[in-house]
């Protein structure tokens, strides 16, 4: 090969590295299709996927509970914290993740926070488990599924949705509409849906301070 074509290929190839997204993190709960459901919790990049070594190190105080308000004792192993699920088939979970300083990256200082909902079934994704930060699904009619995102119990309108389907490779992206919902028609399979709020409410943790916090919530659940 010549001169000329190994900085041609070198080039080529940086190119692609900078093109290539940079995969965000987010906290995914799971609910097995077992007889006996388990919940299982990752800090991946989508729903049903396992955390790497470092990642799931970084998540073994996350709080989890069940549709009742049970708490869910979750240990880890093989990338996944995972809990048994008594008598449900939902669950969320919690996780200060700290106080940043990602001021070089041009984000300032903030308080990170995660939120994780799973459910076996549409059904249960529509059930309220008390999240500051919570998406909830429905179905409307036989072929479509109503988003919701809400702070607390209000809607969040405007909310950047990103929406993982079946058997689809991209994210596609929605706004919500003032009730805070987006539709999308339906088919069977796993589905995972991840937003993001930024409260603007200052405070201080661990002797840290910090003017807003960075809230990460995701929604997971089976459509048959």
């Amino acid at each position: 090969m010549t001169v000329r074509k190994l900085i041609y290929s070198a080039a080529v190839l940086c190119a692609l590295l900078v093109a290539r997204p940079a995969s965000a993190h987010f906290l995914w709960g799971e609910v097995t299709q077992d007889a006996h459901p388990i919940a299982k919790l990752s800090l991946a990049d989508g729903p049903g996927g396992i955390s790497e070594a470092d990642f799931v190190n970084r998540i073994q105080t996350a709080r989890a509970w069940d549709g009742n308000g049970q708490e869910v004792t979750l240990t880890t192993s093989s990338g996944v914290r995972s809990g048994q699920l008594k008598n449900n088939t939902v669950f969320a979970a919690a996780q200060f993740y700290g106080v940043l300083d990602k001021t070089k990256e041009g984000r300032g200082v903030f308080r990170c926070m995660y939120y994780a909902k799973s459910a076996l079934t549409i059904d249960g994704a529509n059930q309220n488990l008390n999240l500051p930060f919570e998406l909830f699904a429905r179905r409307d009619g036989a072929d479509h599924i109503i988003v919701t995102a809400r702070r607390g119990v209000a809607p969040y309108p405007n909310a950047e949705l990103h929406l993982y389907e079946p058997n689809q490779e991209k994210w596609s992206v929605h706004i919500t509409d003032a009730k805070g919902e987006i539709r999308f028609a339906s088919k069977a399979g796993l589905y995972g849906i991840k937003a993001a709020w930024i409260d603007q409410t200052p405070g201080e943790i661990e002797g840290k301070k910090y003017p807003f916090t960075r809230n990460y919530s995701t929604l997971a659940f089976w459509v048959k």
